[in-house]
């Protein structure tokens, strides 16, 4: 449970994952040479998740691998936690647990869950952590429960389907895991994707951390690709935000699922926040505000979203903030009345009123915490493939901002792209590994790009010059392709080749 399996080539390959790099073609067989360019930021972080103490502001950065602790009112970097000891890489979570002890007497634990290759959860004793100086620290976790080890009526569960959402709930000693992966059909046409295990938090028992309880999984319980996932101990519930991925079919509109804390199976949920009128785009977390009765959601793509939390149905939400900084982090400061946003594209953590004026979308945040807002976001997250077209360098980007971005083939550095597309219209899902652009013969204007999409075993078709969040021109997709995984493929003038 506590080891961490690191191979030597573990920092090469982050490096390469982080970035687009550009070599020059080599003239013998056995050249090291360095890259002439390098399209990328590996400096500045890219808050995925966030969590408030009376220490301050704790922050998840999947793009350095760490956790930094910033004062909350200054901004100021009080702590990171960073380096190979550490067993962080892509953390989509963050959680401070006050109430845990550990057996040797110490009081706390952070935790932190991965969300790509690492397929694991960490957590540090706080007492060590408090004890830390303001420098980087190559802290090694007390725990590491890994994701492969965790089992259900004895067998195991996990095979790269991928953790996104975590919440620890010290009321009833669990942890409740979103897996983004593995498909559920049904003969009678329902069909889910991914699904929500409970395992035991080790609070009691620390041999028994990582134990499998629970398993909502099933065609029938409306999971579709989940992202975050949040426990209600107040009232026995479990929040699913949900992308709407949906296996061998066209995705289903995002949402919010609620079941029964001690769901277990293929379990309908009691609510279902889904519809036109909800503005959900591309839902990434969920927090619960039982003080005002309220669920607030981070989207990727709309903002901020308030709903009653007994709400239901295809509902406007009671207040939003129109946000296109690609929120992946929110927090409720009951104590301080605030709500707490980090923002992955923008590089900040925003503090905003808990209540502001139900008409107003675009309210001022009451003070923010900008790092470096002068250099460049790339749009880069984990690119999984890359080729030039036309003068120019179209790489897709993985995990949990699927899409393809478009550079200057001379571009170097921390830039701008020319374009991105992302979003929900696209249909596209995490673990995109391959591109292919087709080009027009005689019209540039008409080229294509060809995208396989592994989540729903489809290949997704856009014009090269689209920009933003648009629906593909073509889909192919469904049982009669005998499409499978689909992850790489190869375009010429009349065929397409695909490796399932």
């Amino acid at each position: 449970m506590n080891q961490i399996v690191r191979h030597g080539k573990w920092s090469s390959i982050g490096c390469v994952l982080l970035a687009v790099v550009v070599l020059s073609v080599a003239t013998s067989l056995a050249a090291d040479l360095s890259p002439c360019r390098v399209i990328g930021d590996k400096v500045n972080p890219r808050f995925s998740a966030l969590w408030l103490t009376d220490e301050g502001v704790w922050a998840a950065d999947d793009l350095n691998h760490s956790l930094i602790l910033y004062d909350r009112l200054s901004g100021k970097e009080k702590k990171r936690i960073q380096g190979l000891s550490t067993g962080l890489d892509f953390a989509s979570a963050v959680q401070v647990d006050p109430g845990f002890r550990l057996p040797d007497g110490k009081q706390g634990v952070i935790w932190a869950s991965m969300n790509d290759t690492s397929d694991r959860v960490v957590a540090y004793s706080k007492q060590d952590v408090d004890s830390l100086g303001s420098s980087e620290t190559d802290l090694a976790p007390v725990y590491v429960i890994h994701f492969k080890d965790i089992k259900i009526d004895g067998q195991a569960i996990y095979n790269e389907t991928r953790v996104y959402g975590f919440y620890a709930d010290e009321r009833n000693d669990e942890l409740a895991l979103g897996l983004e992966k593995k498909d559920f059909i049904d003969s009678d046409g329902h069909s889910s994707l991914g699904s929500v295990v409970i395992v035991n938090r080790g609070g009691a028992n620390p041999a028994e951390m990582g134990m499998g309880k629970r398993w909502i999984r099933g065609p029938h319980t409306g999971i579709a690709n989940p992202h975050g996932v949040w426990v209600d101990a107040s009232h026995d519930e479990i929040y699913v935000t949900n992308y709407g991925h949906l296996p061998q079919r066209a995705p289903q509109l995002p949402s919010i699922t609620v079941y029964d804390r001690a769901a277990n199976g293929d379990v309908r949920p009691k609510r279902t926040i889904q519809g036109s009128r909800t503005h959900l785009g591309m839902p990434i977390k969920v927090a619960v505000d039982n003080k005002n009765n309220e669920i607030i959601v981070v989207d990727d793509q709309d903002g901020i979203l308030v709903f009653d939390r007994l709400a239901n149905g295809n509902v406007m939400p009671k207040r939003m903030i129109n946000s296109h900084y690609m929120p992946n982090g929110v927090f409720v400061d009951e104590a301080r009345d605030e709500l707490v946003i980090a923002n992955w594209h923008h590089r900040s953590i925003e503090f905003y009123a808990r209540k502001w004026d139900n008409h107003s979308h675009h309210p001022r945040p009451k003070r923010t915490i900008a790092i470096n807002p002068n250099v460049p976001v790339t749009g880069i997250g984990n690119p999984g493939a890359l080729t030039f077209a036309r003068d120019e360098i179209i790489a897709p980007n993985c995990v949990s901002h699927p899409g393809f971005t478009a550079y200057e083939r001379t571009a170097n550095g921390a830039i701008h792209a020319k374009r991105h597309v992302e979003g929900n219209k696209t249909q596209m899902s995490r673990s995109i590994h391959g591109l292919q652009v087709w080009e027009h013969p005689t019209d540039p204007r008409r080229d294509e790009i060809f995208i396989p999409k592994p989540l729903g075993s489809a290949i997704l078709v856009f014009n090269r010059t689209d920009d933003g969040n648009v629906k593909p021109k073509r889909v192919i997709q469904g049982p009669s392709t005998q499409l499978q995984g689909t992850e790489a493929l190869t375009v010429d003038e009349k065929e397409i080749g695909v490796p399932n």
